[in-house]
């Protein structure tokens, strides 16, 4: 229904299936020409709010306004809502020559709603997600994040990932969750598929810089006005912000030796929840877990030696500033603290820690030698 009729924009996409494959300088390209054309570097009309979109968020005000002042209590309008579901998503994400990762996302769903007031919520899930190492070093395939099996039947009724961000005239606010969701860390693989996504700095300059000089009019001097140069407003004063993160029959796997299958390490597994808000000049942080504790086993096996036993504790801390700045920080252990250390499990914790930090100095050679973007034909 278009909004012409002053109903509310609806777009539904739905699909089976989704097989899609693209290297590092593809996404480069892809982005490189989302930029140009959807991102204000192309014609100046498209980036101007339409007509029927400002004429609804007008008369969606006025009624607002006109309820209030006969007393009833009124909401805002739906201005937008799209919807897209797919039943299986896999996504393959290469380097120069070599695979990095492998994603796939079952029962995938993002709904996208906008209302008349300014506010917007964002809603991504999915069922079951699949996220494999394919780096030549690892061995080809190994699991990096993943759905318990054993919570498989359970998972059948809720959702592995669930995130909902929402947006409003004073406030923001997102709540994610993960259910039966185990993790291998290997920080280079992790690293690496950050890396993807990120663009090179000076080579993303210098195809804008390009792009726009294909795209910009040789007849004679720009005629955009200070108006259209200027940056996005600030946020307003005072915002609300608020973050809850659930974490639900987690494991985390931290091995001795990242690049290697037959190796050990220490699993975290447990529940956990965080909630961050902020208000003014007050912020105040809890967290809370529960049946937490640590587990010594091979990463392939699933039991091992516990060196601390199921336990339930909480921290939440306040801080205030302003003029009279003040931090209070408070532990609470539901029940006795257990822990089982043996000397090898000393110098375990200190060969992870050591890896770690090694995995995060050395520079990655994988997107080293990505061909720059062609030039763009003159205009």
């Amino acid at each position: 229904l278009g909004i012409s009729a002053d109903r509310a924009l609806a777009v539904a996409a739905t699909g089976t299936e989704l097989l899609c494959s693209c290297s590092k300088t593809q996404y480069d390209q892809i982005m490189a020409v989302l930029s140009q054309n959807l991102g204000g570097g192309a014609d100046a009309h498209l980036t101007k709010p339409s007509p029927e979109i400002s004429r609804l968020a007008v008369q969606a005000a006025h009624a607002v306004e006109e309820r209030k002042a006969e007393g009833f209590a009124v909401n805002a309008i739906e201005l937008r809502r799209m919807h897209l579901s797919m039943n299986s998503v896999e996504v393959s994400l290469f380097s120069i020559a070599s695979p990095i990762v492998w994603v796939s996302m079952g029962e995938l769903k993002a709904e996208l709603t906008q209302l008349s007031n300014g506010s917007a919520e964002y809603d991504l899930s999915c069922a079951t997600f699949v996220l494999q190492d394919r780096r030549p070093s690892s061995g080809g395939r190994r699991e990096l994040l993943w759905l318990d099996p054993d919570l498989k039947l359970e998972a059948a009724s809720s959702k592995q990932i669930h995130v909902i961000y929402s947006v409003g005239p004073d406030s923001r606010t997102l709540v994610a969750s993960l259910h039966g969701t185990c993790v291998n860390v290997v920080p280079r693989a992790f690293a690496e598929f950050a890396a993807f996504f990120t663009s090179n700095s000076s080579l993303s300059t210098s195809n804008q810089e390009r792009g726009s000089a294909a795209l910009r009019p040789q007849h004679g001097p720009s005629t955009s006005g200070p108006a259209q140069e200027a940056g996005p407003l600030p946020p307003p004063a005072g915002r609300k912000t608020m973050v809850l993160l659930s974490f639900e029959a987690t494991d985390l796997m931290l091995p001795r030796d990242p690049d290697r299958r037959d190796t050990n390490g220490i699993a975290l597994r447990g529940a956990f929840c965080v909630k961050y808000r902020s208000e003014g000049v007050k912020t105040q942080v809890d967290i809370e877990a529960m049946q937490v504790q640590l587990v010594v086993r091979d990463m392939e096996s699933t039991c091992g030696t516990s060196i601390l036993a199921p336990t339930e504790w909480s921290i939440s801390m306040t801080r205030v500033s302003g003029e009279s700045p003040r931090t209070q920080l408070n532990v609470i252990a539901a029940q006795p603290i257990e822990f089982f250390i043996s000397y090898s499990d000393c110098k375990l914790a200190l060969h992870i820690v050591t890896s770690f930090r090694s995995s995060f100095s050395a520079p990655s050679p994988v997107f080293s030698g990505v061909d720059p973007l062609p030039t763009p034909p003159a205009v």
